[in-house]
């Protein structure tokens, strides 16, 4: 495989800007071969709905300026409507559980989480870390906005806050137990 398309793929499942340097260990290449492949990959972008940012040192893909109206209009619509049902399990899971990456959420409810992650994110009522046990990762938890917006200075203050975290952790372990029985 290309690896300028190998850097497309790693720069899109980051997300977020990464550092030449750090496509360059990865790939095992120089960082002038990091940029040669940058300026291919800028080529074949320049004609779709992604874009890609570069300075001296790091490089991200972003959607493409021709694209921002529509997206604007899009979020509009996102924000002005309710959270849904997958945004309060979500939330739920993220209050009673704690920080959880996109997997544990998905785990625990059984289907994607990202249409639900990126609204709550677009709200605020969430916020992204890096994991500290997986920097290819990320951990989400309730923001100080969700909390004061349901009224508690806590995630301890949430009703039956104690009985529902233990639920929730003897629902997980019992979900993994039976994929391992599975496997």
């Amino acid at each position: 495989m290309e690896t300028s398309i190998q850097i497309e793929a790693v720069l899109f499942a980051q997300g977020e800007q990464v550092a030449i340097k750090d496509l360059a260990k990865l790939f095992e290449i120089p960082e002038a071969e990091v940029k040669r492949n940058l300026t291919i990959l800028a080529e074949e972008l320049s004609s779709r709905g992604i874009t890609l940012l570069r300075t001296d040192t790091h490089a991200e893909l972003r959607t493409a300026s021709e694209a921002s109206e529509i997206l604007k209009k899009m979020q509009k619509e996102e924000l002005s409507g309710t959270i849904g049902k997958a945004g309060i399990e979500t939330l739920s899971i993220l209050f009673y559980k704690g920080p959880s990456t996109r997997a544990d959420i998905e785990y625990i409810r059984g289907v994607n989480a990202g249409a639900a992650l990126r609204t709550l994110l677009m709200r605020g009522l969430v916020s992204r870390i890096t994991n500290p046990k997986d920097s290819r990762s990320y951990l989400y938890k309730p923001s100080t906005e969700a909390l004061a917006h349901l009224g508690v200075g806590s995630r301890e203050e949430l009703p039956n806050y104690a009985e529902l975290s233990k639920e929730l952790a003897a629902l997980e372990e019992t979900l993994k137990e039976k994929d391992e029985e599975d496997t």
